[in-house]
């Protein structure tokens, strides 16, 4: 089950490239400022295990094991810098690779360094997601009066320290 929680208020949304293949962090990139709350909803991973006296494998697990989490982040910029938010859609400050231009078709993105920090600053807290990654994006509303751009974030676990993200209140 999923668990959901709210980053409250505007927040400044900023993302740390990593330079691929090697992971090394690069300059914070301002993309934008999200206006209302921020949907976050963490999703444990967990598998069933079995036992003989719960009626194996077709029985009910006799335990859970914790297998660690993810997080998917809604953004919904309404102050964005349309180029930073472009090149980030296009993978360009994670991959290295020119606008549009695809990293090579079966790469892991974690183990080749394609992901980013995506950090999160509002009057209340920071948070900071180590491994990020966009799940989805696009531009609804250009051109009107109260342009917007939507991007699903999704975060993965920080292997070293298993924190999924870490957050700090000023």
């Amino acid at each position: 089950m999923a668990i959901q929680h709210f980053f409250a208020g505007p927040a400044t949304v900023t993302i740390t490239p990593r330079t691929p293949g090697t992971g090394v962090s690069g300059a914070p990139i301002n993309v934008g400022i999200n206006r209302e709350a921020i949907p976050i909803i963490v999703t444990p991973v967990m598998l069933d295990v079995p036992s003989d006296s719960f009626g194996g494998p077709d029985g009910v697990p006799s335990d859970v094991q914790y297998m660690g989490a993810t997080a998917s982040i809604q953004l919904s910029l309404t102050k964005f810098e349309k180029t930073a938010v472009d090149a980030l859609l296009d993978g360009y400050y994670y991959t290295g690779q020119s606008p549009g231009v695809l990293p090579p078709f079966g790469s892991f993105a974690r183990l080749s360094s394609y992901y980013f920090i995506l950090t999160l600053t509002s009057t209340s807290r920071v948070t900071e997601f180590d491994y990020c990654f966009v799940r989805n994006g696009g531009a609804y509303g250009q051109g009107t009066r109260y342009s917007s751009y939507d991007l699903q974030i999704e975060a993965h676990i920080n292997e070293s320290n298993r924190t999924l993200y870490e957050y700090t209140l000023p």
